[in-house]
């Protein structure tokens, strides 16, 4: 055994014994220790480049700032550059090798960015001393007064002392180092200042100019020791110093403000105060006062005198508050996590407030520098405003300029592999990174060498690169299936973290590569070449995502153009499709009847997002031939109103479209429009969501003609002769007519509309179908993740009931973003003119004249002969309608905010949300049976007041529980819902988060 000598280096070695020298046939590998010579420069702040000088740096494995890890490269075998890290102190550097470690001989200086504690006085003239207190001041290089640099001296790394310049305002007072900037929470107020021989100061008798030579303001002060003696001094302001005396010879005085007495001070000090702060009175209502001083010839035990000393009073003028958000700046694009941060001035503040397109993001933050963590993946991918509202300590509030800013998010629903996931693969230089920061799964992968690459390998359409944008941001080279797509600059102002910095577009099912090239190179604003690579994100793009970024057309609206709508009286132009809704690739036939004869076209329209645009033309059809149709007949006993018209037009639906709502919008030449609604399925696809619209409830309100002749399930838009109801409503309606109006069918804009647009824009995988459908293949529902009702879904078959019971009890999510529904049950029968099964829906509305008796009997679910309450499944039900216009809403009342239904939206109990109840809610009735559930998971949500339109007072719940299959089962409570989501004046950021939270953790993400 031998010891490796000091001196050796890498080669043979050699064995000699009497009888010779053996050596060995390969070289043994000399690993010396490293050393640390010098480094340049010995000072900086986080983020600077250092170069290392020394001895052995080849094949270096770790270089620290104190201890603290660092990104570096080695250049040579005596030279390493390296970045001061996020968090490093000053200490030595330390460089390890397979050798050992070296420390160097030296600390390397962190130049820590300033911070300002505090600062006394709070307010003065130019030319006043100001003493500010705070850390990390060593070197400091500026002192400003808003902006206003000052001349200053630094006492130590703690201390600074400086004087108020002039053309200074109120404002923050700053300082600057080499490590940054440090500015104060609250603003410096500019005084005026009044020496005691001023005008606004009166004296009764007794009182003395005194010129001693003690350095008074002005060079003179008034003094009185005697009892009685006063001064009064009337100002205009809101703040206020009383500048005089306090010594061994000081007494006491009584100081009233606008004739209240507000405290007696003793003045007495063992050392000499000269100009000093006697009394002060802030956040004075703005106008003019009153300050009286009164010697009272009393003093400390202690004093050899009871002078009291008037030098010179400050008086700051109201300065109006303001608050501005300084990160992130207006049009930015944010992903992942962000900081929102403020300035603050003038008056002073309490709390900062911050605001997501008008509604509370999160809780006020009351501690400077106010600034807010914002998971921006809690919101919606699109466009938003940011505001901050200051709260003043007078109880009054502030509000910034709006910013706007863009959220680019990927998805929800997609995979997530970590940094460290066996998916991804290196080239040598990364480094892994476990600051403080929120890296997705608490590390990172850093590098700033040229070429480096990192390489994800996914299976599927659609990959995203979760990773960094910060100050210290360089360009990436990206590359999908070894082709270079874009290089990346991940140069931002402010940092972003775990953002979504690239996805890919356009790529078949499959398997791919996603690769990440370190280019070296950086945006010149850049202080660095930093490359993160946090995690990776695969999935499938979902059809309704994709198809959202195609444009968008707003010519849906047949408002826009001139365009008239058809009437019901004259039918210019009135139509209704052959089902309600078609298979991808299937048929469907138009029924349309034009009057006079004419020229018509179809547009047919999907329904979603589209840049906000709202819908996108997938086909122009015509001009065709339009004739009159035949007269609708009605059914005197049963009210039904059919049209047995002449096919129009037969749709063959390709393949390519996308599931979703359609409207057809039929022009004739004349002018006029309306719309035939149908749904496209795709029966193939097991989506996550599946979207039902509340056809049912559209025809059970559908009147048509609307020309007085017209017929529903209801009394009021009822006409003609009574029917076996006893009353003009029909208790039979038929699919094979026009709807009313529009032909929309009414709810589909007032409601549902507004519900698809959010849910499309923010990327949920969804596709669509009716009700109708559910009530014939329930089996539809077993291939989604989740089922969701929106607006108004009141009428339901019981082969409706069973089967979303059943698929609940198979663990299908229900989102019930409704109001008043499963409230009245309805049967099925075929068409009386084609045969055509389920065209038309029956609903006597009462048990004495429905010939069938039993459980399909069409009453309300509630009653005691149904007895099958449509709480049991969905948690509430109808409790009355708003009294007041059928738009009428009621603030939407928080209860249980600790729910996992409230995280994020920072809403505490008793918030409310205006605009959201209405116009017919639901509530839990005490009656009716709960439905069965995972203990203490059944809970109400919402607690809403309103008077409903038999002037009661009425309230308004929203619930969610777990079904024992481990289903989530939410109902908002009301009809209105979807206008929190994206209707104009009332979307609101809150409801937008509770919706996202429901249907998140439908798709097993924790919100």
């Amino acid at each position: 055994q031998a010891t490796v000598p000091a001196g050796a280096t890498t080669g043979t070695v050699s064995v000699i014994t009497p009888g010779g020298t053996a050596t060995s046939a390969t070289n043994f590998t000399v690993v010396n220790l490293p050393t640390i010579t010098s480094f340049a420069p010995t000072s900086g702040p986080v983020g600077t480049n250092v170069t290392i000088s020394g001895t052995n740096f080849t094949d270096a494995t770790a270089l620290r700032f104190n201890g603290v890890s660092a990104n570096f490269t080695v250049n040579s075998a005596t030279a390493i550059q390296a970045t001061v890290p996020a968090n490093a102190t000053s200490g030595p550097i330390s460089v390890t090798t397979p050798g050992g470690t070296a420390n160097s001989g030296s600390n390397f200086i962190v130049m820590n960015p300033p911070t300002i504690t505090s600062f006394t006085p709070t307010m003065g003239p130019v030319g006043a001393r100001v003493s500010i207190s705070g850390n990390d001041f060593s070197g400091a290089t500026a002192v400003r007064f808003n902006g206003v640099s000052a001349t200053f001296t630094v006492n130590s790394p703690t201390s600074i002392q400086a004087t108020v310049p002039a053309t200074a305002t109120a404002g923050p007072i700053s300082v600057s180092t080499p490590g940054g900037t440090g500015t104060s929470s609250t603003a410096f107020k500019v005084a005026t200042r009044f020496e005691n021989t001023d005008p606004p100061l009166t004296y009764t008798s007794g009182w003395d100019q005194n010129s001693t030579s003690r350095p008074w303001s002005g060079g003179t002060a008034a003094v009185a020791p005697t009892a009685g003696q006063q001064v009064t001094f009337t100002f205009t302001g809101t703040d206020l110093r009383w500048i005089g005396f306090r010594g061994p010879q000081a007494g006491i005085a009584r100081v009233s403000l606008d004739g209240v007495f507000i405290q007696q001070i003793d003045m007495y000090s063992v050392a000499e105060e000269v100009q000093a702060e006697v009394f002060k009175a802030t956040g004075l209502a703005s106008g003019n006062h009153t300050l009286l001083i009164e010697v009272t010839g009393t003093s400390n035990p202690a004093s050899t005198g009871t002078y009291v000393v008037v030098d010179a009073f400050d008086v700051a003028p109201q300065v109006p508050a303001t608050v501005n958000i300084t990160s992130p700046p207006s049009g930015a694009t944010v992903s992942g996590t962000i900081m929102i941060t403020v300035t603050v001035s003038g008056d002073t503040v309490a709390g900062v407030r911050y605001r997501l397109d008008g509604a509370n993001l999160g809780t006020e933050v009351t501690a400077p520098p106010y600034s807010l963590s914002w998971d921006t993946t809690t919101t919606t991918t699109a466009s938003h405003t940011l505001s901050a509202v200051a709260r003043l300590a007078t109880g009054s509030t502030v509000s910034s300029s709006p910013v706007t800013v863009t959220v680019s998010n990927g998805p929800p629903g997609q995979t997530r592999f970590e940094d460290a996931d066996t998916s991804i693969r290196y080239t040598a230089g990364w480094t892994r990174d476990s600051t403080t920061r929120a890296w997705s799964g608490g590390t990172a992968m850093l590098s700033t060498t040229a070429g480096d690459r990192a390489t994800f390998t996914f299976t599927g359409n659609l990959a995203s690169w979760i990773g960094f944008r910060g100050p210290q941001g360089g360009i990436a080279r990206v590359y999908v299936d070894g082709l270079v797509v874009s290089d990346i600059d991940t140069y931002s102002s402010f940092e972003q973290v775990q953002a979504m910095v690239f996805q890919t577009t356009g790529l078949a099912d499959g398997t791919h590569t996603l690769t990440i090239e370190v280019t070296g190179t950086s945006n010149p604003a850049s202080t660095d070449t930093f490359i993160v690579v946090d995690a990776f994100d695969d999935g499938e793009a979902s059809p309704v995502l994709m198809e959202n970024l195609q444009p968008g057309s707003a010519n849906w609206q047949m408002w826009l153009n001139g365009y008239r709508n058809a009437d019901d009286v004259h039918k210019q132009i009135k139509g209704y499709a052959s089902a309600t809704s078609v298979n991808k690739g299937g048929s469907i036939t138009f029924y349309i009847t034009v009057n006079p004869a004419q020229t018509y076209t179809i547009d047919v329209y999907r329904m979603g997002w589209y840049q906000g645009l709202g819908g996108r033309l997938l086909q122009h059809i015509g001009p065709l031939t339009g004739m009159p149709q035949f007269p609708c007949p009605v059914d005197a006993q049963t009210g039904l109103i059919e049209c047995p018209w002449t096919a129009s037009y037969v749709l063959t639906v390709p393949t390519t479209w996308t599931s979703g709502v359609f409207l057809a919008q039929v022009t004739n030449a004349q002018g006029y429009q309306n719309y035939i609604p149908f749904v496209v399925r795709d029966d193939a696809r097991h989506s996550d969501i599946l979207y039902q619209q509340s056809i049912a409830t559209y025809q059970a309100y559908n009147n048509f003609p609307n020309d007085g002749t017209g017929k529903s399930l209801y009394e009021f838009n009822s006409f003609g002769a009574n029917t076996v109801a006893g009353s003009p409503r029909a208790v039979k309606v038929s699919f094979n007519r026009p709807y009313l109006l529009d032909g929309s069918g009414d709810n589909f804009f007032r409601w549902e509309y507004y519900f698809i647009r959010w849910l499309e824009r923010s990327g949920y995988d969804v596709t669509y179908s009716t009700d109708v459908d559910t009530h014939q293949n329930s089996s539809r529902l077993l291939n989604s993740k989740a089922f969701l009702s929106v607006g108004h879904d009141e009428y339901w078959s019981k082969e409706m009931y069973d089967a979303v019971e059943r698929a609940r009890d198979a663990r299908v999510h229900l989102g019930f973003f409704d109001g008043d529904s499963l409230s009245w049950q309805v049967r099925f029968e075929p068409s009386p003119s084609t045969g055509a099964a389920d065209r038309v829906m029956v609903c006597y509305k009462d048990r004495t004249i429905d010939p069938i008796q039993g459980p399909t009997t069409t009453i309300t679910w509630h009653s005691p002969f149904i007895n099958r309450s449509g709480q049991i499944l969905r948690g509430v039900r109808y409790a009355g309608q708003l009294a007041g216009p059928s738009n009428a809403t009621v603030p939407y009342v928080v209860t249980n905010s600790s729910n996992w239904v409230y995280a994020g939206t920072g809403l505490v109990n008793g918030d409310s949300i205006p605009g959201i109840v209405g116009y017919e809610a639901d509530s839990q009735a005490l009656s009716d049976p709960l439905p069965t559930s995972v203990n203490g998971t059944y809970m109400l949500l919402s607690q809403s007041p309103f008077t409903d339109t038999g002037n009661r007072a009425n309230q308004s719940n929203s619930s969610i529980y777990q079904a024992l299959s481990g289903a989530w089962v939410f109902s908002s409570g009301t009809i209105s819902w979807s206008w929190g989501l994206d209707y104009p004046g009332l979307a609101d950021a809150r409801i937008q988060r509770i919706t996202a939270n429901v249907l998140n953790r439908f798709l097993g993400i924790s919100p």
